[in-house]
């Protein structure tokens, strides 16, 4: 299973995710929050990750909403097991929310939805700031899944409609140079908050969190290809 924190809770690893959250709660204080949670390419643990923060929220007693904004691939109806009838697609076209309640107290799933290609395609059309708007009178947090940054264009989008992003990497599986791209590509809109490594091998847990500022006068020490050079875990080609 790939919920960690339902199948073992008291694990190193379900610990990290529960560390995770609290980090990002120093980083961004508001509440409700709207979160978007992207990778630089596929199979880096993106879905994962999103499911097991969204668990660490929901069980601290926030109403919490995933979102599977990653409409070539969805995955999250899967993960939870939910019907993949009515989602975002839905939301963006209709402005009808109507998630899935999960096994979780407090958690909710609104998985991408029928016709997701096709809604894909003119999801710049939208005014996605009334589904914002929707979105945050009825959560108290909002978690987004879109698709691997490099592959597609839509992640911009939606990264700038959540306001904060937050970027996995894969431990030794991501490449620099695409790391390198993504950093000096980040709109000034976007908020990078931080980032989490994953499959960082340690005896006490495969994820880890590391906090990431944007500042231009601390980019040269903080960039995050220095910082993931430094930690010698992403691959150089």
């Amino acid at each position: 299973s790939k919920l960690i924190l339902h199948k073992n809770p008291l694990s190193p690893e379900a610990e990290a995710f529960k560390k995770l959250k609290f980090n990002i709660d120093i980083l961004t204080k508001e509440f409700p929050k709207i979160i978007a949670v992207t990778s630089i390419i596929e199979n880096e643990g993106k879905s994962t990750i999103v499911a097991n923060l969204a668990i660490a929220y929901s069980l601290a007693g926030y109403k919490t909403l995933i979102i599977d904004g990653d409409l070539r691939k969805p995955s999250l109806h899967k993960i939870f097991e939910t019907p993949n009838e009515h989602g975002f697609t839905e939301l963006v076209t209709k402005n009808i929310l109507k998630p899935y309640p999960s096994r979780f107290q407090n958690l909710f799933i609104l998985p991408a939805g029928e016709d997701s290609l096709n809604v894909l395609k003119i999801l710049d059309a939208f005014d996605l700031r009334k589904i914002r708007e929707l979105l945050t009178e009825n959560f108290d947090v909002v978690i987004l899944d879109t698709p691997p940054v490099l592959p597609v264009a839509e992640v911009n989008t939606l990264a700038d409609f959540a306001g904060h992003l937050l970027l996995v990497v894969r431990a030794d599986y991501t490449p620099k140079k695409l790391l390198f791209e993504f950093e000096t590509s980040i709109p000034e809109n976007i908020r990078l908050i931080g980032f989490v490594l994953n499959f960082y091998k340690r005896a006490e847990s495969h994820y880890r969190y590391y906090k990431y500022y944007h500042h231009e006068t601390e980019k040269e020490n903080n960039s995050l290809s220095n910082l993931l050079k430094k930690l010698k875990i992403v691959k150089e080609d």
